[in-house]
């Protein structure tokens, strides 16, 4: 049984992708170079930058870290309860709001969306009521605590990704929580998908039931034209692989609160928890990723059609091109796939390897494009953010000066 923890370090919708079509592959060796753009010293600068960035109108990149801050109200002593950071173009680094751990919240781990008049939104994974938050940052760097989760009732621990739809609600998943489940989940329950209207009132659109519809929703959800969404959950569906508790699924909750569940991951060749949502293209297809399963049990890429067939693109086998990929997917308009893995890539951190950014290209071979350094970051969570002039950017929440973590670009 998967849990949440940082011992499995970990996100804007992305879809109308142009249909594609991938085919048997092979392996093509690294080509491209990193750049270190920050290299995070773990005080109030922030630590531990575990969610994807985004990027403003005036260039610059937006993230979060997990711990750092300088803040004292977490487990961290002085360390701090997590930031709110912008880079900008010249590689300054600005924390725009440090988390104090107490009702304005702690521990962000979610990425951050941002509206047209430069408000940014995300959520944290603990504080306001002891549960987590969705909250609000203004420019001027004022924090609102939109929606303070409760528990058991209406949601525990929001750690997946945020979309916002045209009417500036919010979606997410809470890890726990919902009141419902079997034993697996325990008394708080197993994990909602929520709604966050801009007056900061919450819906719970479905609440996880821990058997056949799944449970442990780590990744948050997208958003697709019609206000339906998708997601996935570590674990659950019903199968009988995983020590019993299920490998997890691929389920959409409908407008209306119905949900669907499309795909139930068996525990072999398919692939084991999914632990970020997918990504839809143009036709329907959705494509993720499993932290484990395949061949070697090293993790997988998956396309998973409208009808529910699921095909796996890529399964990792072996140092060389990756280990467990922790992060989702983004896409080119050409139908490349991109993503992380946390582990892999032969360049020692402990003989495991540091991790890989790899490319899946749409003729079908996958190739490795950056083999991670523990000087210049190590075990990368997060999906990357496809940038102007063919640049990848990210995070670690690892390695670099002190071990705090680095952002970084790669060249696609």
């Amino acid at each position: 049984m998967i849990t949440s923890s940082r011992n499995m370090s970990r996100h804007i919708v992305i879809s109308g992708i142009c249909c594609f079509l991938l085919v048997p592959f092979g392996i093509r060796p690294a080509a491209s170079s990193e750049k270190v753009l920050y290299r995070f010293h773990g005080g109030a600068d922030g630590r531990g930058p575990e969610a994807q960035l985004i990027k403003g109108n005036n260039g610059a990149l937006y993230g979060t870290t997990y711990y750092g801050g300088g803040g004292t109200g977490c487990n961290d002593g002085d360390r701090g309860c997590g930031t709110v950071f912008e880079l900008t173009l010249q590689r300054t680094e600005t924390v725009l709001y440090a988390f104090n751990g107490g009702s304005d919240g702690a521990y962000p781990l979610s990425n951050l969306v941002m509206d047209g008049s430069g408000n940014l939104y995300g959520t944290t994974e603990e504080g306001g009521l002891g549960s987590g938050t969705v909250f609000k940052l203004a420019p001027d760097g004022t924090e609102t605590v939109l929606y303070a989760f409760q528990g058991a009732p209406d949601g525990w621990a929001p750690e997946g990704n945020l979309v916002a739809d045209s009417s500036g609600n919010l979606y997410g998943t809470t890890y726990y929580g919902g009141g419902t489940g079997g034993n697996e989940c325990g008394e708080g329950g197993c994990g909602t998908v929520f709604k966050v209207t801009p007056d900061g009132t919450e819906t719970v659109l479905h609440a996880f039931q821990g058997g056949n519809d799944g449970y442990a929703p780590s990744g948050g959800v997208i958003l697709d034209n019609q206000g339906n969404l998708y997601g996935t959950t570590l674990e659950g569906g019903g199968g009988t692989g995983c020590s019993g508790f299920g490998c997890g699924t691929v389920f959409e909750v409908a407008a209306n609160g119905t949900e669907t569940v499309h795909h139930v991951f068996e525990g072999g060749n398919d692939g084991i928890a999914p632990w970020d949502s997918p990504i839809l293209d143009g036709r329907g297809n959705l494509y993720g990723t499993t932290v484990e399963g395949g061949a070697q049990n090293l993790g997988t890429v998956f396309k998973l059609a409208p009808d529910g067939t699921e095909t796996v693109l890529h399964a990792f086998s072996n140092a060389s091109d990756g280990l467990y990929p922790l992060g989702g997917l983004i896409a080119d308009t050409a139908g490349n796939l991109f993503g992380t893995t946390s582990d892999g890539g032969d360049d020692d951190c402990h003989h495991g390897g540091c991790g890989t950014v790899f490319e899946l290209t749409s003729g079908g071979k996958e190739k490795v494009l950056y083999v991670f350094q523990n000087s210049r970051g190590r075990h990368p969570a997060a999906r990357l953010l496809l940038g102007d002039h063919d640049k990848l950017y990210g995070t670690a929440p690892d390695g670099g000066k002190g071990n705090n973590g680095v952002v970084f670009a790669v060249k696609k």
